[in-house]
C-alpha cells in the first residue's frame, strides 16, 4: 500500500498512530495564507 492511501485512510478512520508512522519527525506545513508553519504535531 503507498504512503498517501496508507495516510488517508488513516484520516478517514481518525488513526493517529497511523498518521504518526506515515509523516517524517521533521515535517512541516506552512500556511501561506495565515504566515504561519504547523510542526507535525500540530497537525496530527
Amino acid at each position: 500500500m503507498s504512503i498517501l492511501k496508507k495516510f488517508g485512510q488513516a484520516l478517514e478512520s481518525l488513526d493517529e498512530k497511523v498518521m504518526n508512522e506515515c509523516l517524517h519527525d521533521d515535517y512541516a506545513f506552512t500556511n501561506y495564507s495565515q504566515g504561519k508553519i504547523f510542526s507535525k504535531s500540530e497537525v496530527i
